[in-house]
């Protein structure tokens, strides 16, 4: 994800591709892909688990 950020993936409109990305990281742009889909789910995940959790401190 680091690599994907630092070349402007997430940019809109995006500066790099993912065959771009694996390319550069030796890995084909299916992994690439796999990977930041399972880092991104966890951050949302972990993101969304804490801002519920905050919230509901707020109520108490």
């Amino acid at each position: 994800m680091e690599t994907a950020i630092e070349n402007d993936y997430y940019e809109i409109p995006r500066k790099v591709t993912l065959a771009s990305l694996g390319e550069e990281l030796g890995v084909s742009d299916v992994a690439i892909s796999k990977t930041l889909r399972c880092v991104e789910r966890k951050l949302l995940t972990s993101g969304l688990r804490a801002a519920t959790v905050h919230a509901d401190t707020k109520r108490e």
